[in-house]
This record gives C-alpha cells, sequence and structure tokens, in this order.
C-alpha cells in the first residue's frame, strides 16, 4: 500500500530554514535518505553521496533527513552536514507519514508527497531498485548499488 506524507507537515533543515514539505517539494521529487541519529550510521553517508553525485543536476531533489537534532546530525555526517540538502526529523513525524520501518533508508517521494518506492536498511538490491525508479522517472542515470568498498548488507535498525 503506497504512503503519502501529509504535504503540511513542516520540515526543517540543519541550517534552520522551515517549510512545508509541499513547499520542499515544488522542484519536483525526492531522493531521501534517512539515517537514524547514531554515529554508527555515518558508515551510510558515503552510499548517499553516491546518488548526490548523480541526481543532483536532475529535477530531483536530494535530501538527507536524520531523525535526531541538529548536533546529532551533524555527528553523523561529518562536513556533509554543511555541503548537502539536510532534514532533521527528531520525532520521527516524516519518517512514519512516508512509511520507513527501519533505517537506513532510500525513499523515493513523487512530488504529490506519495513514496513511489522505499527501501528500508541496507539492502544493495533495493536500494539499487529505488535507483532505478528514480532513474526511470527523471529519465537520468543511476548509481549503482553496491560498489567493493560499501558496507556489508545490514537490516539496519527499527524506527
Amino acid at each position: 500500500m503506497a504512503k503519502t506524507a501529509d504535504p503540511q507537515t513542516p520540515v526543517t533543515t540543519i541550517k534552520g530554514v522551515t517549510r512545508t514539505l509541499d513547499d520542499w517539494l515544488t522542484s519536483g521529487q525526492l531522493c531521501l535518505f534517512v539515517l537514524p541519529s547514531w554515529p554508527e550510521a555515518s558508515q551510510y553517508v558515503p552510499l548517499t553521496q553516491r546518488a548526490f553525485k548523480v541526481f543532483r543536476e536532475s529535477d530531483a531533489r536530494c535530501v538527507i533527513m536524520v531523525m535526531g537534532s541538529e548536533l546529532q546530525a551533524r555527528r553523523v555526517l561529518g562536513a556533509t552536514a554543511d555541503s548537502d540538502t539536510v532534514w532533521l526529523d527528531p520525532d520521527g513525524t516524516i519518517t512514519k507519514q512516508l512509511g520507513v520501518a527501519r533505517t537506513p533508508a532510500f525513499v523515493h517521494v513523487q512530488s504529490d508527497a506519495s513514496v513511489a518506492a522505499i527501501a528500508d536498511g541496507w539492502n544493495p538490491a533495493e536500494w539499487q531498485r529505488i535507483a532505478n525508479s528514480l532513474a526511470t522517472s527523471l529519465r537520468w542515470t543511476k548509481p549503482i548499488y553496491p560498489e567493493p568498498r560499501d558496507p556489508e548488507p545490514n537490516p539496519g535498525w527499527d524506527v
């Protein structure tokens, strides 16, 4: 069953900018990665950057959403926190609305806030499926998962 987030849900970036989800979606679809606030999540940042590199010039907005505070997000993301679009979801509201059950997660969100595809946990085949979904929808090239230095597959952490 497809999930749709409430487009009026406020979303705040790590830099303190708050807009509704609908406002963030005006430029197109989302290539969204959801990470937990634990330091162990930092091993998944390179996976997100692979998609950012490929989709950055497309009609998709690439976002990393950390289920935590600004301080926690900075601890997980390091220098990436200031170089990419980072959303905070400290109470898990948006994460749950999108239907994410486990993090890390890779989510393809349509411009109407509906979820086109989702992969819970780090499963390379499932992440590739999401990358393919986005690439097809955008008529764009796709990142490849896995690569040799990627972490071992992991079911992730419950939301």
